[in-house]
């Protein structure tokens, strides 16, 4: 009887088997065709594919996308584009219908079918063949996630199909997702399933599952997850890695970070709010936009008699704030109540990412500032030579009417017009291409010594090409402004011209250096690079 009971349970065990087979081969074979996934022909060349991978990623990519199916399409399109751009991935396909999905270990692809049939019950958010919803692939890993984390950090959530504590930590996941994604795409997300490759697991460290790593700028931070853990924990760790470009300040220091907005050509947003550091809403949104607006915050903890600054912000203990400072030192927006929310700070920064004239110190800030959009706006770019003249009395005299340009009294008299101001000494290039440039010596000397500054007037016919003209002699007087406003209205712009592109300014550079380690010490870790040898710091171009 035992024997038979034997028999009985291996023939059994094999029945079962065969059935998993023939559902790994049904699954398989049920698999879309590729080619129609991005609406190519077989015969399709690499641009082609190319080409359509593109147009399809930009409908359907998350980030812009809402529908339910999005994350499940652009998934499909990365999986798709993945192997049919992959010459050798491609013949196997074409041939045996491989996709080429093969781990390390041996187990490759079957083995995530292998789950659905054991897979334990209740875990919903794995999809059939053992994947999950927000999987993402090689390819969109290192030509999205990892160009954009410059941008916005990513998390990212490491697992494997027979993983027990994958399965127990993914509802933790779901959720932190859901409670992060009222930041808008301050944030980004997806998952990595170890099973289907090794180049995203190596590239980020990772050498077991679960993980979960944070990726900013290229590089990775691993969250250390000890046993079961809540959302809240979780918010924790990725806190304390995003990096912080929040700068404290007190009455001591609060001048003086203002009067930076003309050298580092940005806006200041002061925010108030109580709590020993930044909140993780906070971190993020200051990251996000650290190439155009500076950020700081002020502890509303104790009250104003423990830091008088508040007392001059108007703040109460407790209190919440944000104010936002252009060139002249005053508060030019304030957000207060209700108003400082996330949807309410992020709307002050659309609004409010620029001084009144800036500085065109890349190609970024140009195209911000002046961009080509059918409006026909007439730009006025005032051409100065060095640093100094940055804060000089012709200067100051462009920045007053640039700030009554923008307010309600002075709109009409400039018809939209957009002020700023570029360095000749550092765009040499760029102001050359409007030529003939006028000759700093054959200008006028204006009123207390000052030679009078030229003034580039133009409008962007298309995207590259600009129509301009010259207003020779502007000291800033009132009878410089009318002739200004009057040379604006009229608008001849008879000379088109497509300049050289700005340098970017502010990218930095490399510089291999050799320091002792009592000054290494000394650095900020902003500033050590690890991939240079012996030690690299890195400096803002000069």
């Amino acid at each position: 009887d035992n024997a038979h009971r034997s028999d009985h349970s291996l023939e059994s065990m094999k029945k079962i088997f065969s059935l998993s087979i023939l559902l790994v081969i049904l699954t398989r074979c049920k698999g879309a065709d590729l080619y129609r996934v991005l609406g190519v022909s077989r015969t399709a060349d690499m641009r082609e594919i190319k080409s359509a991978y593109k147009e399809l990623a930009k409908i359907w990519h998350p980030d812009k996308n809402r529908s339910p199916e999005a994350q499940e399409k652009i998934t499909e399109l990365n999986r798709a584009y993945e192997i049919l751009s992959d010459e050798e991935k491609r013949e196997r396909y074409d041939h045996h219908g491989d996709t080429g999905d093969h781990s390390s270990g041996g187990q490759g692809h079957y083995g995530s079918h292998f789950s659905t049939v054991f897979r334990t019950p209740g875990f919903s958010h794995f999809t059939s063949g053992g994947h999950q919803a927000d999987d993402i692939s090689t390819t969109f890993f290192f030509n999205e996630i990892v160009p954009n984390s410059g941008h916005k950090p990513y998390v990212l959530n490491f697992y494997h199909s027979f993983c027990m504590e994958c399965m127990f930590l993914r509802s933790t996941w779901e959720r932190l997702k859901g409670e992060l994604t009222r930041y808008d795409d301050l944030v980004g997300f997806g998952s990595v399933n170890t099973e289907l490759g090794a180049r995203v697991p190596e590239y980020c460290g990772v050498s077991h599952v679960p993980s979960m790593v944070v990726l900013v700028s290229g590089r990775t931070r691993h969250l250390r997850l000890r046993g079961l853990v809540s959302v809240g924990e979780i918010k924790n760790l990725i806190h304390g890695v995003i990096p912080s470009h929040v700068t404290d300040l007190t009455k001591a220091n609060f001048r003086d970070f203002l009067s930076l907005s003309i050298a580092r050509n940005k806006p200041r947003l002061v925010f108030v709010s109580p709590g020993r550091a930044p909140s993780l809403f906070y971190k993020l949104l200051a990251f996000g936009n650290r190439e155009s607006v500076d950020f700081a915050r002020v502890n509303s903890e104790d009250g104003p008699k423990s830091n008088p600054l508040l007392g001059e912000l108007g703040v109460v203990k407790g209190g919440r704030k944000a104010l936002l400072y252009k060139e002249e030192g005053l508060a030019t927006s304030i957000l207060k109540g209700s108003e400082v929310s996330i949807t309410g700070l992020q709307s002050l920064l659309s609004r409010e990412r620029f001084l009144y004239m800036p500085r065109l110190s890349a190609p970024r800030v140009f195209d911000a500032v002046f961009p080509y959009d059918g409006a026909q706006s007439v730009c006025v770019l005032l051409v100065v030579d060095g640093e100094s003249a940055y804060s000089d009395p012709v200067t100051g005299a462009m920045r007053q009417v640039a700030r009554r340009a923008t307010s309600s009294s002075g709109r009409a008299g400039w018809k939209g017009t957009k002020f700023a101001y570029v360095d000749r000494q550092r765009q040499e290039g760029f102001v050359n291409s409007f030529s003939p440039v006028p000759v700093t010596e054959e200008q006028r000397v204006c009123p207390g010594g000052h030679k009078a500054v030229p003034v580039l007037v133009f409008r962007r016919k298309t995207s590259n090409v600009l129509a301009f003209n010259w207003f020779k002699h502007f000291c800033g007087l009132d009878a410089d402004q009318d002739g200004l406003r009057s040379f604006v209205s009229g608008a001849l712009l008879s000379t088109s011209t497509q300049p050289e592109p700005l340098l970017d300014e502010e990218a930095p550079v490399s510089l291999p250096v050799s320091l002792s380690p009592s000054l290494q010490s000394c650095l900020p870790p902003s500033l050590h690079h690890p991939s240079l040898s012996p030690f690299s710091l890195l400096l803002p171009s000069l």
